[in-house]
């Protein structure tokens, strides 16, 4: 999942929900709270960012990987 800044900050400003509890989904904290959410496919590998030592990972993507690297210019122009 990937959030814009501010829209992370709004969902980490947000109690959890009893369905996001009952379902351990918390995307349904998002919705339930009226948030928009979008999914998309995607044709490449991704990597999920689930704690610190995670980020080595995707920098390290990011600079040597074609396809992550032209993913991440065309997000950050």
């Amino acid at each position: 999942m990937a959030f814009r800044k501010d829209a992370l900050k709004k969902f980490s400003a947000l109690e959890p929900t009893a369905l996001e509890k009952a379902e351990s989904v918390d995307m349904l904290r998002a919705t339930e709270h009226g948030i928009r959410i979008r999914g998309v496919v995607a044709d490449y590998p991704t990597i999920g960012v689930d704690n610190p030592s995670d980020v080595a990972l995707v920098e390290a993507a990011i600079k040597n990987d074609k396809v992550q690297h032209e993913l991440y210019q065309s997000i950050t122009r």
